[in-house]
Formats: C-alpha cells, structure tokens, sequence
C-alpha cells in the first residue's frame, strides 16, 4: 500500500478535516470573545486559546461542554496543510505557485506554535540611575527560596510550574543549598489570605507557622479581570525541627498590623516591616545560624545583559495633567559581547534586541520610575518571511497563469 492511500493520510490530508478546523476556530474565536467579557483576557486565553482541550462552563446549568481547544486546531490545520501538500496535490509547473503559497502559510502556522510554546510577556521596573536584568512575567507565579549568607550574598531556588501538582505533591527536596523538603499541602487559585481572627481555617489545615497564622485564604474576584492571585499551604520538613505549616500568597503584604520575627507594630500596613525591612510575602526559617526565606511571587526571567535608566522625561499638554508623551533614555549593556548601546525608547518607537522587544509601558514614583513591557517572542521573524512567501507564491502563480494563458491560441492555431 502507498503512502499516499493509507487511510490515516488520507483522513489526515482531506480537505473536509481543513475545513472543520477552520469553522471551530472561528466559532472558538466567537466563544472567546464572549467568554473575555466577563472573565478578563488572561482567564479567556488560559481556557480556550492556550488548550488542547477544555470544557466550557455553564454556571446556569452546573456543567461544561467538552471542545477542542485552539492550540490544538492549530496543530491540526498545520499537518492538515502539511500532508495535502506533500499528498493531495499533484505536482506540475502550472501549480508552482500554489507549492510556494502552502509554504508560506505553513510558515505562518508553524511562527504561532513556535511562539505560543517559546515567547512570554512581562515587565521591567527601571528607577533612574539604576539597572536591571530582569522582567517580571504578569502571570505566573514561582516559589523562591533565598539562602541569606552571613556576607550579605543571597542563593535563589526558584520552584515554577508547581500550579501543574497535586496536593501533596513535593515541591523540593532537600539539597546542601536548601536542607530542608517542601510539600505543596492545598493550592488555591484566585484567592488571597484574608484575616480570620477566629483561627479556624488555621486550624482546619495545620498552620502553625508564619505571620498569615492569623489569616484564612479566600476567593476573591479583583476588579481587574486580568489581575490573577494565587495562595497556597506549603508544608516544610527540617531534620532537627518540628515540621512547618504555613500560608504563602502573593497578595498579602498589606494590612499586616505586627512583624511576626520582630514584633514591631505596623501601623502604615506597607509591604514590608519598618524596622526590620523583611518583606512580609516572606517566611523566614532559621536553621543553625542560616535565614531561608520563602516567597510566592511572579515568575522572573533573568537576562545576559541589563537596561541603565539615565533619564525619564515625561510632557503633558499646556495647561491640563493629561500626558502628551514619556520616553526613557537608557543604555544597553552586555558585557559578554562588548555592547554598550545608547537608546531612546518611546511609543512606537521599542528597543528591540534579538527575541526580546522592550515597548514603553508606563510610570510610577513622580517620574522616577520607568515601566517597559518586555516581550520575547521567538518567532517573531515568521509572520515576515512568511508574508514574503505568500506573495512571492501568489505573483508566481499570476505570472504562470497569464503565460499559460496567452500561450494557449498560439498553440490552437499551430494544430
């Protein structure tokens, strides 16, 4: 048996399969945009684009409906075109163009597959005279562990992708660097710890550790639709100690009235402790004459090179506080490959370096402080190349169609 007749080819390459996976991705693009409405972007794009498969809730009758998701029509319609290409034409110089043109879309296919799995999306917060090299993703989330030495250097372990696991679940083992083994006790999405003078829900889980003691983690619906919380109960195991229980959340910094190490009281309810400036995202866990702190936050990307803010300059209209434009001056630098580049980045107007584009987000701190938006997208040359192709595919086809055409009477009248 051919290749070319096997049944699962031909399923494969029909012109019927190409068409149902078009029809569904409009109507998933439909569903979408609806389903946005009131769940935000980030939730819409998680459920129905970035699947292969999901169940749409519908919250009237209390069940979802199974249907594929776009990521995975995506796959279909790229080896849909790949094998009718390979299989279903028949190949002769009058279709060259068509050849060049399935060429083409397969390029713009296989682009969004490869940035749909590869490229993220952050941002980089910049105070004048300073520097960084890293971005904060707006999404996701990681544990860090950060080894505190006695010079005052710090040691990360970063856990990511720990939403992925079950209760129960280890989320790292004990190493020379971390002597101690953290399990993952009860996730909770959409949720932060809210106080709970009752200490019933700490009871109910075993907390007995940290300053969220006194908290209960509840769901909660922001009023921005994208903004995405997250909170946790993490166990930690130390030989040598009682275990450790406690509550992590990316959103509990405020309202903290008394340091759990220092016991100084907090009465501005910041972000961190006055006194001994420990971040209360942070739990702190002494072992011998070492402090781990445990954090849940958004992921970071760190970079080979780093972005200096030498000014932030920003104009609003005469006579009103409606911004007209902010721009920052920076320098680009990566010591590894000797490059020190002098930029001015501004809307429209990105700083742009290999995969990672960095757009003028916005502000904070009275102009202190520059946001960009830092997007790595490693198949960002596909959509050109594959514009080209296309249109080297369509003028191609144009050109072999006129010729065979005006070349047709000619032949008649010969015969």
């Amino acid at each position: 048996m051919q290749l070319c007749s096997h049944p699962m080819i031909r399923l494969l390459s029909s012109y019927a399969l190409g068409i149902v996976a078009l029809l569904l991705l409009m109507a998933l693009l439909v569903i979408g945009t609806f389903y946005q409405v009131d769940h935000g972007i980030f939730r819409a794009q998680k459920l129905i684009f970035s699947s292969f498969f999901f169940f749409y809730p519908l919250e009237r009758i209390g069940f979802g409906i199974p249907l594929p998701g776009a990521r995975l029509l995506m796959y279909v319609l790229f080896f849909n075109l790949l094998l009718a290409t390979l299989f279903r034409l028949r190949y002769r110089p009058s279709v060259i163009g068509v050849y060049v043109v399935h060429g083409g879309i397969l390029l713009l296919l296989g682009g969004g597959l490869i940035t749909a799995h590869f490229s993220h999306e952050g941002a980089m917060r910049i105070r004048e005279g300073e520097a960084s090299n890293f971005s904060t993703r707006y999404y996701e989330k990681e544990i860090v562990v950060t080894r505190r030495e006695s010079d005052g250097t710090e040691i990360v372990t970063s856990i990511r992708h720990f939403e992925r696991l079950q209760a129960g679940a280890t989320l790292l083992a004990g190493s020379d660097d971390v002597p101690m083994t953290i399990e993952l006790v009860s996730l909770h999405p959409d949720s932060i710890a809210m106080p709970d003078q009752t200490g019933q829900f700490a009871d109910a889980n075993g907390i007995n550790y940290g300053h969220l003691r006194k908290r209960a983690i509840r769901t909660v619906r922001s009023a921005d639709e994208d903004a995405v919380f997250l909170a946790c109960v993490v166990g930690a195991r130390i030989a040598g100690q009682a275990d450790k229980v406690f509550i992590l959340s990316d959103a509990a910094g405020s309202n903290v009235l008394q340091c759990f190490y220092c016991e100084t009281v907090n009465p501005s309810g910041g972000e961190a402790c006055i006194t001994c400036a420990r971040d209360f995202r942070d739990v702190v866990i002494r072992i011998g004459d070492v402090d781990y702190g445990i954090r849940l936050q958004n992921r970071r990307d760190y970079y080979p090179f780093s972005i200096y803010l030498t000014d932030f300059q920003r104009r609003t209209h005469p006579g009103s506080s409606i911004h007209k434009s902010f721009a920052s001056q920076v320098i680009f630098l990566n010591p590894k490959e000797n490059i020190e580049r002098r930029a001015r980045i501004y809307m429209n107007h990105p700083l742009r370096h290999r995969d990672f584009t960095f757009y003028q987000s916005s502000f904070d701190e009275n102009d202190t402080v520059t946001v960009f938006a830092v997007v790595k997208n490693a198949g960002m040359v596909f959509p050109y190349v594959a514009t080209i192709v296309i249109a080297a595919g369509l003028l191609i086809q144009f050109v072999t169609t006129l010729v065979a055409r005006r070349r047709a009477p000619a032949t008649a009248a010969d015969v």
